[in-house]
């Protein structure tokens, strides 16, 4: 086992901090973090970047992601929460994903390492932390816990 990240993840560290993104890295679960600061609005907003499996010809891919909900029960998993997720991934300025995983709803947006240039990595972090602040304003009556 290393102590920190693998030169491939360096890249990507390196990459981010030119872009004037400053990330923290989470070493027990190997994956960098950034938060967005929005001062108009007094918010923030938290994403997440690992690395996951490709598929096809074993491709490695970076996952963006920021939670934006937590269900403390399954039961406030209604169908219209559901339909709302669905409506939402279909607007057209939407560029990333909505989700669900371990009772809390996730911004997402998966990237082939291989092939981040800056202008994508500047856009994959703006975005997923812009979209998810607001569905969490939206649907927590403006809760900024995450």
């Amino acid at each position: 086992n290393t102590i920190g990240p693998d030169s491939e993840m360096m890249e990507f560290y390196h990459m981010s901090a030119r872009c004037g993104y400053e990330l923290g890295y989470i070493a027990d679960e190997d994956r960098f973090k950034f938060t967005h600061n929005y001062p108009k609005s007094n918010r923030k907003q938290t994403i997440y970047i690992s690395r996951i499996p490709g598929t096809g010809k074993k491709k490695t891919f970076l996952r963006f992601e920021s939670p934006c909900r937590e269900f403390k029960k399954k039961s406030e998993l209604t169908v219209k929460v559901l339909l709302e997720l669905a409506e939402i991934n279909m607007e057209k300025d939407m560029h990333c994903r909505l989700g669900i995983a371990d009772m809390k709803v996730f911004v997402v947006i998966d990237q082939i390492i291989d092939t981040l240039d800056e202008d994508e990595l500047k856009h994959h972090i703006d975005t997923v932390g812009l979209k998810a602040d607001k569905y969490e304003e939206r649907s927590t009556a403006g809760g900024d816990r995450f």
